[in-house]
């Protein structure tokens, strides 16, 4: 790096002094002059990676439930539902399991590393479920899968390290609109894929937008950690520091993220179960990447609108009336006979409550040590990764009693009485915040 002296300093002790001052002021952390230089840099490109990323997923995961039936014969709910559950159980078991390994590694040698990792291995893997020859098989490919990924914590993991504390949840909600943007554009591209050529065009389609993703990664820039925070770094795990960072207030909002996932995921893994119920198999995959493109959208106005908000609103004046609204969403979408009315209940249930995570996200940051917040968002990732397993879990074993629609009505009951839960926690932990 190269300083520049002005020439009215006379003397080499007055241009000492100043590089003193300067690079001292560097060492500050993420509030730095270079950081408020570049955090809307790396915002912007996080934000095209990530829409590649999401189109590539949802060009192909959204379908599993159909690319099941079609490639191994198994079409009731009973027989379906169970390898649904599976294949979403061991995803999410793989995010698990690595994710804290990741957020780790990215305090001690950076993110850009683990978001290289995440796209291009992924680009190798997701393809291979084209050839998948049993159920196991496509189980087991797509724990690999997960193992490898996490570019979604990784991403938030830059963006909280590199962002002002005064523009996170700005920044956070704008992350969420990448995620619902690709998701659009995925959900269509995938669903016409799969109508009119098949499967593993959908699965090509993944790994291709996840490779172009990853050299879009070159472009991000990442502080540098100085000599000093590295000494900080290697101290705080020697000392214990680093457990010292997962408070009261840090282990409720994370648990609070296992519940919310438990409850947000519940039905997800059985909307193209419930589409092809209401159309019919022969346009299941169309319409299930119209309505998912439709929710996509929902989403991503959400995160423009309440990602914005979470930096001067409280979470509870945001959390309480979106899971309200959710629930009734839910109800609607378990009811209805109409591929429109179940379009519409679903985006505005996203709408509604697509930037919820972002909120959550805000209010983990606040109470987190800049030092150790890639350490507790992977942790983070953790912590929704096992709510999603508890989740499929539950959800799996309803399908096989209530059928698809049952398991709609249950989202709508689990996340209405997470409601008090929710409010009595997040109060709690801004009492102890203040």
């Amino acid at each position: 790096m190269h300083f520049h002296f002005p020439h009215h300093l006379p003397g080499w002790s007055a241009a000492s002094a100043y590089f003193r001052e300067k690079f001292s002021h560097h060492q500050k952390g993420p509030q730095t002059w270079d950081t408020q230089s570049q955090w809307k840099v790396n915002l912007a490109m996080l934000w095209l990676s990530q829409v590649l990323v999401m189109c590539g997923y949802c060009a192909a995961m959204p379908f599993i439930p159909l690319f099941i039936q079609d490639k191994f014969g198994l079409i009731s709910d009973s027989a379906r539902g169970p390898v649904v559950a599976a294949f979403t159980f061991a995803g999410s078991l793989g995010y698990a399991i690595f994710c804290p390994l990741w957020g780790w590694l990215s305090d001690r040698w950076g993110v850009k590393p683990m978001l290289f990792r995440g796209t291009f291995l992924t680009a190798i893997i997701c393809p291979v479920m084209m050839i998948c020859a049993a159920p196991w098989q496509l189980v087991f490919t797509r724990f690999v899968m997960a193992s490898c990924a996490g570019t979604t914590a990784a991403s938030q993991i830059l963006v909280v390290k590199n962002t002002p504390d005064n523009h996170q949840g700005f920044a956070l909600g704008v992350l969420s609109t990448a995620y619902w943007s690709g998701a659009m554009l995925g959900n269509v591209l995938g669903g016409l894929a799969v109508h009119y050529y098949g499967y593993n065009v959908a699965f090509i389609l993944c790994g291709l937008t996840y490779a172009i993703a990853g050299i879009g990664i070159f472009f991000c820039h990442e502080q540098k950690s100085t000599l000093i925070d590295r000494k900080k770094t290697v101290q705080s795990e020697k000392t214990g520091s680093r457990w010292e960072a997962f408070t009261p207030s840090v282990n409720a909002v994370l648990l609070l993220f296992t519940l919310f996932s438990v409850v947000r995921n519940f039905e997800i893994p059985y909307l193209a179960m419930l589409v092809e119920d209401i159309s019919g198999h022969d346009l299941a995959a169309k319409h299930t990447g119209v309505v998912s493109a439709f929710v996509a959208l929902g989403a991503f106005l959400s995160g423009l609108v309440i990602g914005k908000l979470a930096d001067k609103t409280k979470p509870l004046i945001l959390l309480i009336p979106s899971l309200v609204c959710s629930t009734i969403c839910l109800l609607l979408q378990a009811f209805t006979e109409s591929i429109w009315v179940l379009g519409t209940a679903r985006t505005m249930m996203y709408f509604i409550g697509g930037a919820l995570m972002p909120v959550l996200e805000k209010l983990l940051s606040k109470i987190t040590p800049a030092l150790h917040r890639g350490a507790v968002f992977g942790v983070k990732s953790t912590a929704s990764s096992m709510g999603v397993m508890f989740s499929t879990v539950a959800s799996g074993i309803a399908i096989n009693y209530v059928g698809v629609r049952g398991v709609f009505h249950g989202a709508a009951i689990s996340t209405f009485l997470f409601i008090p839960l929710c409010i009595y926690m997040v109060w709690k932990v801004q009492k102890n915040n203040p």
